[in-house]
């Protein structure tokens, strides 16, 4: 179930690059509390849901995180853990932070038999992400997964420019909706995932209306409700 606060989209340049019918899903995804990953955990008792979510936020800091088979997600620290990536059977690295995120030396991941590519991306409102790397890192991924491997994608942060290209990955190669996929990338990272850059949000969505995979339009209400009826999910 969504629910999302009512939103009054920019003016200017920013409007225009989102349909109308769009800003719904951007404002879920841009508001931390809609899409907040503790919320759609569910147990029999209080107290099993609490320690599940525990369980589940330790395993969001001991970077990288899986998001789906074959596919991994971290920050820059994350990705010079050689033994660890090892253990999870990464054979690929995908940088999108280009050498301000390289942290490990080229030469260590070439002895670990592991096949690195370094893309310069901005992690900027108006940089077009997903136009610009999208293709190369599906790529890059599909590379890794079809030889039996598994790819991390990393950025500085682990944030916004790996988060938005894995969120896409995952909700093009598995045709999810875009609220499900965020919501399942921010239990496996927190909610920190794609919650900083909007335009990246706004890239998002756009693809996912051009794969018919916007999915039920979530309800818009006014922040002074109190009493909310939300949108199955």
């Amino acid at each position: 179930m969504y629910c999302v606060p009512e939103l009054h989209p920019m003016g200017g340049a920013v409007s225009k690059l989102v349909r109308s019918d769009d800003w719904p899903y951007v404002a879920a995804i841009r508001d931390p509390e809609v899409l907040d990953w503790k919320e759609f955990i569910k147990a029999e008792t209080e107290v099993e849901r609490r320690s599940e979510i525990l369980r589940l936020q330790k395993l969001q800091f001991d970077l990288p995180v899986k998001i789906s088979d074959g596919l991994y997600l971290s920050n820059a620290d994350g990705a010079t853990r050689i033994d660890r990536l090892r253990e999870l059977g990464i054979s690929h690295v995908l940088n999108l932070a280009g050498r301000a995120g390289s942290l490990t030396h080229d030469e260590a991941y070439e002895n670990a038999g592991i096949q690195l590519l370094v893309i310069e991306a901005e992690d900027e409102e108006n940089y077009p992400m997903l136009h610009n790397h999208l293709k190369k890192s599906e790529c890059f991924i599909k590379e890794a997964k079809e030889g039996g491997g598994a790819c991390l994608v990393h950025c500085l942060a682990g944030i916004n420019r790996s988060g938005v290209i894995v969120a896409a990955y995952k909700m093009m190669s598995e045709r999810m909706n875009v609220l499900d996929v965020v919501l399942h990338c921010r239990r496996q990272r927190g909610n920190v995932f794609l919650s900083t850059n909007e335009g990246f949000q706004r890239q998002l969505v756009a693809l996912a209306r051009r794969e018919g995979l916007l999915g039920p339009t979530p309800t818009v209400l006014n922040r002074r409700c109190q009493t909310v009826v939300l949108l199955s999910h």
